[in-house]
């Protein structure tokens, strides 16, 4: 296995959101019969060369949803895990039907920065998110929920809605309790100001009480940490995640933060923004330098025994690396001193 994660971006160019923070500005809702079959073949082409080297293969546009029939050929593919991403508002009786037939392999992620459209302010168009558009997303997460289908929200902190975060959790544990959900809040590029973190540290000090819906409690502190300082802790992510980003073909998007940068319609050279990034991936960094137990994730895309086994051989990698660092180093001082060890 070459990584854990294949996240690969493709239909960029159509959605039928214009969210504040995305630097797709594109007003495609739609492909015509053209676009479509070139679409497909090269996700085609470029997923030839994907083929088995990856334990979880993520997809997002874009709105994928809007091309039901290429997602339905990816579903078929049957990779080992698959995670599709969506902004919700987009969601057919067949759909939900095909991701809960294959819920032990699928999951989806759902764009939703909270259950008020104060919180969603930053989304949908210029002048935020409608109440119809917030109504039906929420009634659409409720039928993957009843479906069982797992589900992890991607909630993009801004000024709009960190000091409200709690409420939203709180909403969550009333509306669908037991439901296996996953909220992943992470600022989606570096910010121009600092967060107000007061909400975020009352949730760490009741974490008990939000731990089922959280990615784990180091992932949290890390969080408010680098929302804090400005700086995120170290960072391991680049070497177990593969980024592409299909245009005119797959092209590679080689650093985490130019991936995330760009979708907050940024461009860095790579320096102290690197530095301040962070994301949900930030829950995979954790597992692997272990700084969170595997027991503690209770979500199928973690719990999958392929994917411990690659992440307790993660673990290994680098202590590996540092003992034979130490033998190198060992002996080139015994060189230089003339002893021998």
């Amino acid at each position: 296995m070459e990584k854990l994660v294949l996240d690969f971006v493709y239909a960029w160019e159509i959605c039928n959101f214009r969210c504040r923070y995305c630097s797709s500005r594109k007003n495609a809702t739609d492909l015509d019969g053209t676009a479509r079959r070139l679409l497909r073949t090269n996700l085609d082409r470029a997923l030839a060369s994907l083929k088995d080297r990856f334990l979880i293969y993520r997809f997002s546009g874009g709105e994928i949803f809007l091309a039901e029939e290429i997602l339905r050929d990816l579903l078929d593919r049957a990779f080992p895990l698959t995670q599709f991403l969506t902004n919700g508002s987009i969601l057919s009786e067949k759909t939900v039907e095909e991701l809960a037939d294959a819920r032990d392999r699928v999951a989806v992620g759902l764009s939703l920065d909270g259950h008020t459209t104060a919180m969603n302010r930053l989304r949908e168009g210029p002048s935020g998110m409608s109440q119809n558009t917030l109504k039906r997303i929420l009634e659409n997460l409720s039928r993957l929920v009843a479906a069982r289908v797992p589900v992890e929200i991607q909630t993009v902190l801004s000024e709009t809605n960190a000091r409200d975060f709690s409420r939203f959790l709180e909403f969550l544990l009333e509306r669908f309790p037991g439901a296996c959900l996953l909220v992943s809040p992470f600022p989606v590029r570096p910010l121009a100001a600092r967060l107000d973190t007061t909400d975020l540290r009352w949730i760490l000090n009741r974490y008990d009480r939000y731990a089922c819906l959280l990615p784990s409690r180091d992932y949290m502190e890390g969080l408010v940490r680098c929302l804090e300082r400005g700086r995120r802790d170290s960072c391991r992510v680049p070497e177990h995640v593969t980024f592409r980003v299909l245009r005119d073909g797959a092209t590679s998007s080689p650093r985490l933060v130019c991936y995330f940068c760009e979708c907050g319609g940024l461009r860095f050279t790579y320096g102290p923004e690197c530095a301040s990034c962070h994301t949900h991936y930030d829950l995979l960094n954790s597992l692997i330098v272990g700084r969170t137990d595997p027991d503690e994730v209770d979500f199928p895309l973690y719990k999958n025994q392929k994917v411990r086994a690659y992440l307790r051989e993660a673990r290994v990698r680098p202590r590996r690396r540092a003992r034979r660092a130490r033998r190198l180093f060992d002996s080139a001082r015994a060189r230089i001193l003339g002893n021998r060890v």
